[in-house]
């Protein structure tokens, strides 16, 4: 073998050593990214259901208290923890650039309405109604219609949760 076919030959087998480590390198990536979306999905999947628990909770305690007030029970409370309702796997589902993938900028707003709506202020909110209905300062009908307004905005969020976990499954 001649000098000038060692040189060809070395340097072949390091481009292709050096493209091989590349080939390898982006299938080793491809495959950590996958797993780490999979993984980034499962959880903010976890949390939509946790979500969900917490609001199908609310809204039974919203329908008792409901047949209390309808009987002009002035013994009324409910107990609702909206704070309970985390997020931390949806901001990181966001981060990662999934969410845009998955669902709609409407329905991404959507979502994000939805969390704001049940924060603990929303939480604070029914309970002072209910407390002043108690204390007879509210009229029936006025609290009749703030729990209402609040089921209705429950089931909604209920629905739309549950048809965001599906397409993001997807």
């Amino acid at each position: 073998m001649t000098f000038g076919q060692q040189i060809l030959a070395t340097l072949i087998g390091t481009v292709s050593g050096f493209l091989l480590s590349i080939v390898l390198f982006w299938i080793k990536e491809k495959w950590a990214t996958c797993k780490t979306n999979s993984f980034v999905v499962k959880n903010a999947q976890a949390e939509l259901d946790i979500g969900i628990s917490i609001l199908e909770k609310a809204k039974n305690e919203i329908s008792k208290a409901i047949e209390k007030v309808t009987v002009q029970d002035s013994s009324v409370f409910v107990n609702i923890n909206y704070s309970r309702m985390a997020r931390m796997f949806l901001i990181q589902f966001y981060n990662s650039g999934l969410m845009i993938k998955k669902l709609t900028v409407d329905e991404i707003n959507k979502l994000n309405n939805i969390y704001i709506n049940f924060a603990e202020g929303s939480e604070a909110h029914l309970i002072k109604t209910l407390d002043s209905y108690s204390k007879g300062e509210t009229t029936p009908k006025a609290a009749l219609n703030s729990l209402t307004y609040e089921r209705e905005l429950i089931q909604e969020s209920i629905t739309d949760l549950t048809n965001f976990r599906k397409k993001i499954g997807q």
